[in-house]
């Protein structure tokens, strides 16, 4: 897709993921460059570009735009961004195909050229079954079901809040139940962020407390379970959430979900029947 008449522009909704992706890219051996608040490269013949960015960026000569997390296109500084660009061609690629709200659309995008569904992957060693682990005791609040519920989980996991007071909270107060949990939010610097991700898959951590860090786009397979403890309202969220848990590594048989809202339920997302699969046996 790269040639000399044309520049490949790639936006990413997250600093996070330009890294991520150029990390990728340099790899391959590509001319790529990168454009953000603190990065203006412009003239590679690949620059993976933020979307906060994206509609300052000069190109050299015409366009061919790939949007990464494609969902995020209907964002008014995106749909400027894309105008600004004019690409000659469009990508979107997307694990949320959908918007939150049924009566909304992604107006940037009209053709579907390949789809790649969570049966194929569990067929194809790209993600693993999971299990689902209801609360089923006496009604009690959240915190103190999240709490019972992974007291006897195996392997790192993350849990989420709401808010990055919310995260603090409730990771001190499993810490003094003797859970050795982290904080990952926008008020913890890059660097501490990654560190703490690499305590948590060395085994220092139990699981990290997250407020939207580790959803959309973030990478780490060697994830076993997940808890949602938040109420999320929106299926993209809720989407991205799971599917934290279910990227494949090694040794890793299925990923465990504790559910103690029921937002699968909520969701009306027969994961089961759609993915093709029974429950795995634990033992």
């Amino acid at each position: 897709i790269v040639s000399e008449r044309h520049q490949v522009v790639v936006t990413t909704p997250t600093v996070r993921l330009v890294q991520q992706l150029l990390a990728t890219f340099e790899t391959s051996g590509l001319n790529v460059g990168a454009y953000y608040t603190d990065r203006k490269d412009t003239a590679h013949d690949v620059v993976v570009c933020c979307n906060a960015s994206a509609a300052s960026f000069k190109p050299r000569g015409p366009v061919i735009w790939i949007a990464d997390e494609a969902h995020r296109t209907e964002a008014a500084g995106l749909k400027l961004a894309a105008a600004s660009l004019a690409p000659v061609a469009a990508l979107g690629v997307t694990a949320t195909p959908f918007r939150a709200l049924t009566e909304e659309t992604l107006s940037l995008w009209d053709v579907v050229l390949y789809s790649y569904g969570p049966d194929d992957a569990l067929r194809d060693g790209v993600i693993v079954p999971w299990r689902r682990v209801a609360w089923e005791g006496k009604r009690v609040h959240v915190d103190v079901a999240i709490r019972e519920m992974i007291a006897s989980s195996d392997g790192p996991g993350i849990i989420n809040a709401s808010t990055m007071d919310d995260a603090e909270v409730y990771a001190a107060s499993l810490r003094d139940s003797g859970f050795p949990v982290a904080t990952v939010h926008s008020g913890i610097n890059a660097e501490d962020q990654d560190a703490r991700i690499k305590a948590l898959l060395s085994g220092e951590y139990r699981a990290l407390v997250h407020v939207n860090m580790l959803s959309e786009g973030v990478d780490i397979p060697e994830l076993r379970w997940i808890a949602l403890r938040r109420a999320v309202n929106s299926r993209v969220r809720f989407v991205q959430e799971v599917g934290r848990g279910l990227r494949a590594a090694p040794g890793k048989r299925y990923a465990t979900i504790y559910d103690p809202q029921d937002l699968c339920s909520k969701f009306k997302m027969s994961y089961a029947a759609s993915l093709g699969w029974t429950e795995p046996d634990p033992d």
